[in-house]
């Protein structure tokens, strides 16, 4: 019992030593915007364009599914009609009581604009060569994508684009003192 105290204790110091120093570290930067950068920086990480997908299935008797089964996936601007924007076929997916799991974007990737110029959408599930199983679904932003609309304190944005021209490039500072490098157009 007392060997058990004292490896108990001997952990609990190491987290509070790997906490402190990860908290020195950070000091002065966003929790969030350090983290990501120092993955960015580690891995050389870029955001992946594409997103996990899970549900189940379920007989029309209502017992769990089970077995390899096709699924197609498309995404839409209305919650019961028009036509798709996204559509993306996976053969063989693995369904196991009920449960499936695909990630949408790496066989079709998306178009570039989809998720900046249709909000909300919708997405529908066919099953089998079957009918589109009802309702679609809408597709919710997780919870860190919703700070990409604004740019954290200190961030730096090189190379950030708007509609295919480039309108940061090391060219603006603001903040006490503005500095302006190349032109600067405003519209509207």
């Amino acid at each position: 019992m007392r060997h058990r105290r004292v490896e108990s204790l001997i952990m609990l110091a190491v987290l509070l030593a790997v906490n402190f120093f990860t908290l020195l570290w950070l000091q002065g930067r966003p929790i969030s915007t350090a983290w990501a950068s120092a993955l960015s920086q580690a891995t050389g990480a870029t955001i992946p364009a594409t997103f996990n997908y899970q549900g189940f299935l379920r007989n029309p008797d209502g017992t769990l599914m089970t077995g390899t089964h096709k699924i197609v996936v498309r995404l839409y601007a209305d919650p019961a009609d028009g036509n798709p924007l996204h559509d993306e076929t996976f053969a063989n997916v693995p369904v196991r009581e009920g449960l499936f799991n695909i990630v949408l974007g790496d066989a079709v990737p998306f178009a570039a604009d989809l998720f900046l110029n249709h909000a909300p959408l919708y997405l529908g599930v066919t099953l089998d060569d079957g009918q589109e199983l009802i309702p679609r679904q809408r597709i919710h932003a997780v919870p860190w994508a919703l700070t990409a609309s604004s740019l954290a304190p200190n961030a730096s944005a090189n190379g950030l684009t708007n509609n295919g021209t480039t309108a940061l490039n090391n060219g603006l500072t603001v903040g006490g003192e503005t500095t302006l490098g190349g032109g600067l157009t405003v519209n509207q």
